[in-house]
């Protein structure tokens, strides 16, 4: 009896430890797809308040690409947002991805509020909460991607970062 007790146990054990191995696996596994996925410009589709949907990858960009995802609703993005205004004279030759998953009228009320169409380059663009997360993995907002021209990652900076500590060291 004792002994049928201790080969459960043991058992028992080994499957728990099994079961924790695997899904520590997986985790990382799905981390390094999403982290390759973001490598090179998404090819997500975004929605342009004033314009037709596009696919990112297929915008085209002359110098840098600058994609910063927000939400209206967070005080950190709000000081990211103008931190971008702020250093709007500096980023004039990047193309300026404003992304958020808040829903439209509210991103329509905000655009009111924050006049992106004020600065050249700048386009604010909603795009469902699932499709930011198949492309770019949990969100934590704010999250500031930076592409060169050929379209390959330069930086990633996930949280409120002031932009000299970005970009004008």
């Amino acid at each position: 009896m004792k002994k049928t007790l201790l080969f459960v146990l043991i058992v028992f054990l080994i499957l728990i430890l099994g079961g924790l191995w695997y899904r520590s696996c997986s985790k990382i596994n799905i981390q390094k797809r999403r982290e390759m996925s973001v490598r090179e410009v998404p090819g997500i589709v975004l929605n342009p308040l004033t314009e037709s949907a596009f696919r990112l990858n297929e915008y085209p960009y002359d110098s840098f690409l600058i994609i910063l995802l927000f939400s209206r609703e967070c005080d950190f993005c709000l000081y990211e947002l103008e931190e971008l205004k702020r250093h709007h004279p500096f980023l004039h030759e990047a193309s300026i991805f404003l992304v958020s998953f808040d829903p439209v009228p509210s991103l329509r009320q905000f655009e009111m509020d924050f006049r992106s169409v004020d600065f050249p380059g700048m386009c604010l663009c909603h795009c469902p909460y699932d499709s930011l997360v198949k492309h770019f993995g949990k969100l934590s907002v704010p999250d500031l991607y930076i592409y060169a021209q050929n379209g390959t990652l330069i930086e990633h900076f996930c949280g409120a970062t002031r932009m000299d500590a970005k970009m004008f060291d």
